[in-house]
């Protein structure tokens, strides 16, 4: 845990399902107290949230309702707000291509839903260390 008067880093979580944003606060909130995070259920309210307060990393659901997740994962890599924000890509979709696809459109990583928390978490502080 971070000394007491670290600045906490700032996590963008754009999940959809209501019971998946129930899950990932409690995640955060029990494993991960040195992380702020902000939940945003639309891939076009999260794109407006970074484009005004920033983000050190995203967890992103590759299916969202309107813009898809890898589509603002795309449209991120092309902005200058999102070019720098470490990215992960959740989602139910298994398939090596699927992987493999959202990787070349620039996450710097995947997971398959159902994901051990401990793993996501450890994924994010990893990403986090290496861009520090």
């Amino acid at each position: 845990m971070p000394p007491k008067h670290a600045p906490l880093r700032p996590v963008l979580i754009v999940e959809d399902d209501a019971l998946m944003r129930v899950v990932y606060k409690r995640l955060f909130q029990d494993h991960a107290p040195e992380l702020a995070f902000h939940l945003e259920a639309r891939a076009e309210d999260a794109l407006k949230y970074l484009r005004e307060n920033g983000a050190d990393a995203a967890i992103l659901d590759w299916d969202l309702p309107g813009i898809s997740g890898l589509d603002l994962l795309k449209t991120l890599r092309d902005d200058s707000v999102g070019r720098y924000v470490r990215i992960i890509v959740v989602s139910g979709r298994t398939g090596v291509e699927d992987q493999i696809l959202a990787l070349e459109s620039g996450a710097d990583d995947y997971l398959s839903k159902p994901f051990d928390v401990q793993v996501l978490i450890a994924r994010l502080r990893s990403l986090l260390r290496r861009w520090e």
